[in-house]
């Protein structure tokens, strides 16, 4: 995806400072960020690293001062930056059904209408599985020396 700094102010209720015509095509970490990347600084500790960056602009809090980088001002830079990742990495739809070359447990239901091969329970299979936990009658009678087990554990 492909914006300008404008673009993306707008889309932020932020400003710019420097050239908001700037075109953004990553969001990168300021030690990674080159051109064409936008970065973004919110904690304090990182301001020194405003100056060394190689990113195409920065996302910064209100106050910020940096000569001669491009700076997108926004009231809060963590969720700005939230904002921003989910418009250029958004999240994609899971498509339904069954992939090609899934096994499927014999007697599983799969309900009608789902992509994929559907193959009937053979007569021999059983409906379902069921587990069951039973405790031994030797932990739920006389207690044996040692440590008590109940149910896998030690108590």
């Amino acid at each position: 995806m492909k914006k300008t700094l404008n673009e993306i102010a707008v889309f932020l209720d932020g400003s710019v400072i420097g050239d908001g015509g700037v075109v953004i095509e990553q969001i990168r970490g300021i030690d990674d960020a080159g051109e064409g990347d936008l970065t973004f600084v919110a904690n304090p500790k990182y301001l020194k690293k405003l100056d060394t960056t190689g990113a195409s602009a920065i996302l910064v809090a209100p106050e910020t001062v940096c000569p001669g980088k491009n700076l997108l001002i926004v009231a809060d830079p963590y969720i700005a930056m939230g904002r921003l990742l989910a418009l250029f990495h958004p999240e994609e739809e899971e498509t339904a059904g069954i992939r090609a070359g899934a096994w499927i447990e014999a007697g599983a239901d799969v309900p009608d209408g789902s992509r994929g091969e559907r193959r009937d329970r053979p007569a021999h299979a059983p409906a379902r599985r069921r587990m069951s936990f039973s405790t031994p009658a030797a932990v739920t009678s006389a207690p044996a020396p040692g440590p008590r087990i109940t149910r896998g554990f030690a108590l």
